[in-house]
């Protein structure tokens, strides 16, 4: 899914992001401070950086915020 000469420039808690999106079809900041121990200012970076690489798309707003794949440009 994830082109190795991309995959190496994300860092160890964005593959392990891309891999809970990938398990649970969704992930939240919440999720990402529980199961990689991140703060949400951290979070929210990795999140935008997805965003920005075309991996990752925001669905809902404020509190209900939820990442997806973004599988319109996969």
């Amino acid at each position: 899914m994830i082109k190795p000469s991309i995959e190496a420039k994300l860092n160890e808690n964005q593959r392990k992001i891309m891999k809970g999106v990938i398990l649970n079809g969704s992930v939240t900041t919440s999720w990402c401070i529980e199961n990689l121990g991140i703060v949400k200012d951290t979070t929210r970076r990795y999140f935008n950086e997805l965003i920005e690489l075309g991996f990752l798309k925001r669905v809902g707003k404020g509190r209900g915020v939820k990442y997806i794949l973004n599988e319109n440009d996969r």
